[in-house]
């Protein structure tokens, strides 16, 4: 293949429903991996049940900024945000009705609005950090 064909295929991006629902899979994919990742080490201290709660949004939230970059990579330009965002309505949207279908949170209405902002914000600056840069060598070229 040559090299023209190489920058073409990478550059296409994957239709927005897709890349939704890629970015929420692989949040809760990372998510679920840290959060076992976590777990053990929670195991190996000496008071685990105070160290659940940070650990466990700790997973979340990086998870969520994973699938924003992920989100952004497979996206071109403004759609990557936009593709994040929605991945991250779906992914509360989830949550939402898993707190219902499990009998309530263990957060109080305000914990749960910021973990619901934390989400939203942690898809965004993961998306942020996934866009794609120019490297040194092209930016000097254009000059």
């Amino acid at each position: 293949m040559s090299t023209e064909k190489r920058k073409n295929h990478r550059s296409e991006a994957i239709p927005l429903p897709l890349t939704v629902l890629l970015g929420s899979f692989s949040a809760v994919l990372g998510g679920l991996l840290l959060l076992l990742l976590f777990a053990f080490f929670i195991n190996r201290a000496d008071d685990p049940t105070s160290m659940v709660k940070p650990f466990s949004l700790a997973a979340l939230y990086i998870g969520c900024a994973v699938g924003g970059a992920l989100s952004m990579r497979r996206c071109n330009g403004k759609s990557g945000y936009l593709a994040s965002a929605i991945s991250a309505l779906l992914l509360s949207v989830c949550s939402v009705f898993a707190s219902i279908c499990t009998g309530g949170s263990a957060f109080s209405m305000w914990q749960t609005a910021l973990l619901y902002l934390g989400i939203f914000l942690s898809f965004l600056s993961g998306a942020f950090l996934g866009k794609k840069r120019s490297s040194p060598r092209k930016r000097r070229k254009r000059r």
